[in-house]
């Protein structure tokens, strides 16, 4: 019974499953699409000549990093100098981020929603086209023995609320410590109004990193409707515990821009 419980759940993130997003046009502006990249780092890992030649050899337009701390933000100088927009808060206690864009980027924050140790990112960016979408990047504390996820699904939840109802894309990503088929990530991706790449074509699991092919998705990626994408994949080992996660994804023009998934659902749930 279990078995059949927890296969019924995790059913969408088998390659066989209905889709929920479509891949982008081959007409789509390159003006309109970008690459994102989103890693935790791991503190402790020494091993920062790899996370350098990842970031050279994807060149993302945007950069999500997590638990760097100011070691890490040293080493990783010279690939932030390629990047003109830069919000890079090292913390020693693996919840520090570091944000970068070569996309026009309007405003950058970073809150801390549900306690002052674990800070997520918001900002707003345009496209080269000038389509302008919002941005969250999350890392909230995991589960740990004696003591329960409370904070962690307040601060994921709340996330999605802080922009919610704003009118603009949203893009979400980051170490969730969560799987996407929790009840926590669902709620959050239904008052987003979010849409899943991954659903009908895999878990593109990212932890552990050694041993991904029985891992799990911990590190996530959600689109409202406005975006397409082109590719979604798993990078190598770079010393992590964590896989990259990386990402070819494009806001389609405005006319062709989906119906977004109301942000509805139970009361209990958006409370």
């Amino acid at each position: 019974m279990a078995a059949a419980v927890q296969s019924w759940r995790i059913y969408p993130y088998f390659g066989f499953a209905p889709t929920e997003m479509a891949i982008a046009s081959a007409t789509s502006p390159e003006t309109s699409c970008f690459t994102v990249l989103g890693l935790n780092v791991l503190q402790r890992n020494h091993d920062h000549a790899a996370t350098l030649r990842l970031i050279e050899r994807v060149g993302p337009d945007i950069l999500f990093l997590m638990e760097t701390d100011a070691r890490w933000m040293a080493a990783l100088a010279p690939a932030f100098k390629n990047y003109p927009h830069r919000l890079l808060r090292p913390l020693d206690n693996t919840y520090g981020l570091a944000f970068a864009s070569r996309l026009p980027v309007k405003w950058v924050v970073t809150k801390n929603v549900t306690d002052q140790e674990t800070p997520t990112v918001y900002a707003r960016l345009a496209t080269r086209d000038g389509r302008e979408f919002n941005l969250i990047g999350l890392h909230p504390r995991p589960p740990l023995p004696g003591q329960n996820t409370t904070l962690r699904d307040r601060k994921i939840g709340l996330a999605a609320k802080a922009v919610d109802g704003e009118g603009l894309p949203v893009l979400a990503m980051g170490d969730f410590n969560d799987v996407p088929w929790s009840r926590t990530t669902q709620t959050f991706k239904m008052i987003g109004g979010f849409r899943d790449p991954r659903i009908g074509r895999g878990n593109f699991a990212t932890f552990p990193s050694n041993y991904v092919a029985v891992g799990w998705p911990l590190d996530q990626l959600f689109l409202t409707p406005e975006f397409t994408f082109r590719s979604l994949r798993i990078g190598a080992s770079v010393g992590s515990d964590h896989r990259p996660l990386v990402a070819e994804v494009c806001l389609a023009p405005p006319t062709d821009q989906g119906d977004k998934t109301p942000n509805e659902g139970p009361v209990d749930d958006r409370e």
